[in-house]
């Protein structure tokens, strides 16, 4: 069985002030990132995919190393990560390759393509809504589409932005500075 393949949806990264990670601080780190740091992570992004029928696998990695601390986000490249970063990055002219795409009925049986416009998806994170200026909605069939893609929803960069900012109470300075503190705590109660 082949090894599923994941994208790095975005890395965290910490470089402590301290010279040297002692055993009890390195545990401590890595508790805060796996039980309370990977969770908020986890939930922000199922939020976004609450409704799809196909979920992606979102994994983390938690590297500790001597000059560094890095928290790594990755989604993993099945026929739902596919459409995860679809609909992250964006497709047609919203996506990589900046053009328009064909679409063409796949069985025989069926001519012609039917689809609702304006087209409202499920997917936009709260603070991208968009509603119709007339609310009208028109039946279309065609037999073929150039389509322009699909806008880039940016779920990514979102979640990215949240848990970098530095007043997110479970974002990712807030979780490394408190967990430093508990072990500096323990290591001076010793």
């Amino acid at each position: 069985m082949a090894t599923p393949t994941f994208q790095v949806n975005f890395v965290l990264t910490r470089v402590p002030k301290v010279r040297f990670i002692t055993g009890l601080v390195e545990q401590e780190l890595l508790d805060a990132m796996e039980n309370i740091l990977w969770p908020a992570v986890k939930e922000n992004l199922d939020r976004n995919v609450v409704d799809w029928g196909q979920k992606p696998a979102f994994e983390h990695s938690i590297n500790l190393s001597r000059g560094r601390a890095d928290f790594v986000v990755k989604v993993r490249m099945d026929k739902a990560g596919e459409i995860y970063e679809w609909v992250d990055k964006g497709t047609g002219l919203e996506g990589k390759n900046k053009s328009k795409y064909p679409i063409d009925p796949k069985s025989p049986n069926v001519t012609f393509l039917k689809f609702v416009t304006p087209y409202q998806p499920k997917t936009y994170p709260p603070t991208q809504l968009r509603y119709s200026p007339t609310g009208q909605k028109v039946l279309n069939y065609r037999k073929h589409v150039d389509h322009p893609g699909i806008q880039a929803r940016k779920f990514t960069e979102l979640a990215f932005a949240h848990f970098k900012d530095r007043g997110n109470i479970r974002g990712f300075y807030r979780v490394i500075e408190a967990a430093y503190r508990r072990a500096f705590r323990k290591l001076e109660g010793n």
